[in-house]
């Protein structure tokens, strides 16, 4: 049994400053681990995002590259939530 925990603290170029926060814990009903789930999870609803032709340019790119693609984002972030891992953002 484990436990992720992951803060990401953000400055925009406006200067705003935002906190992203993840937590994520073993899942008893699937017997997933939370390494696993934010891990290999991420790693499949990018595979998704690509088969449903979410990739602008060819070749191998970080996420937080694809991530810059508001629309990439929002499939991914969308898609964990449906799987049970969640980020919540507020402004700081």
């Amino acid at each position: 049994r484990d436990l992720v925990a992951l803060v990401v603290r953000v400055r925009w170029k406006d200067g705003r400053r935002e906190r992203m926060t993840l937590v994520d814990r073993w899942d008893e009903a699937t017997k997933q681990t939370a390494m696993s789930r934010t891990t290999a999870l991420t790693t499949a609803v990018t595979a998704q995002l690509l088969a449903h032709g979410g990739a602008r340019e060819p070749g191998v790119h970080p996420l937080e590259h694809v991530g810059g693609d508001e629309a990439a984002y929002r499939f991914i972030v969308d898609q964990l939530a449906a799987r049970g891992v969640r980020m919540a953002w507020r402004e700081e």
